[in-house]
């Protein structure tokens, strides 16, 4: 059974870990993951994102810890605070899953798109006017319910300086190898660079995947082994989470045969939406 909301977000997609859990921080990432990782927003909804001094702004969410998760747990320790992932596809256009947005709830005037929500160990991280934009308007929607199209293209209020707009291809096949970057469960970036095209449905621009991802994956890219993105996540089965019998808490789920993780093509968008000047 698929599930399509997630308690504290609005979101479709729920899935699992496929095998061992892959997801790295993105700075322990190789460095063509790391500048890849440049330009993967999220979408950080307005009310978690707070002003601590000119020009600085914290982030805040809710700890994994209030879900029960196990504290050896990987990433135990974060909190949940991004709601969608996102690809920067030009400099003032950002891609991302549809089902993102709705009029009554989850409006694009609700959401910042924010860069460089990393955990490098640290400590608590700051943000400046500099890696937070907002959604001006969505340029390009289409929802063709849960199991079709899900692509949203919006528009920022200014362009992008100093990142890289990802490179685009169209181009899939089965036994492909992909990778993916987003905000599991809506916890700081992570890299997960495993996974391989399992079919393809070319009625609907969809494929089946390998790549461990949860909510709030939904929307980010997925990459070709060139580092190109060559689709969407947008949906899967499973339920994030996990009660552990022998202790007691939560732990991130473990797919079985019947789970499945899906992205969508990027050959349904139009060609203008790709336009870098």
């Amino acid at each position: 059974m698929i599930a399509f909301t997630l308690l504290f977000t609005s979101l479709q997609l729920w899935s699992a870990i496929f095998g061992e859990d892959s997801r790295v921080d993105t700075w322990r990432a190789s460095p063509q993951f790391q500048e890849l990782g440049r330009s993967v927003p999220a979408l950080i909804q307005k009310q978690n994102i707070h002003k601590v001094a000119e020009n600085l702004f914290r982030l805040k969410g809710t700890p994994l810890k209030e879900l029960n998760f196990c504290s050896d747990e990987n990433f135990a320790q974060e909190s949940i605070v991004a709601n969608c992932s996102a690809s920067l596809i030009a400099p003032n256009k950002v891609l991302t899953a549809a089902h993102c947005f709705n009029s009554w709830s989850h409006p694009c005037s609700s959401y910042n798109v924010v860069f460089d929500y990393q955990n490098e160990g640290r400590g608590e991280v700051l943000f400046s006017n500099e890696q937070i934009y907002q959604c001006k308007q969505i340029l390009h929607y289409q929802y063709d319910d849960f199991f079709g199209v899900d692509l949203a293209v919006i528009e920022l209020d200014r362009p992008v300086l100093g990142r890289k707009p990802i490179e685009l291809s169209f181009d899939l096949s089965v036994g492909q190898e992909l990778s993916m970057i987003g905000y599991s469960l809506g916890i700081s970036q992570k890299v997960v660079e495993d996974g391989q095209v399992k079919s393809i449905n070319i009625s609907d621009s969809s494929f089946r995947h390998t790549l461990d991802s949860f909510s709030v994956n939904s929307g980010g890219p997925i990459f070709n082994k060139d580092g190109q993105q060559v689709g969407v996540l947008v949906r899967g089965t499973g339920g994030n989470y996990q009660e552990d019998a022998r202790s007691g808490c939560n732990r991130w789920y473990q797919g079985n045969d019947q789970d499945f993780a899906e992205g969508n093509d990027l050959k349904t968008l139009p060609s203008w939406l790709f336009a870098r000047d």
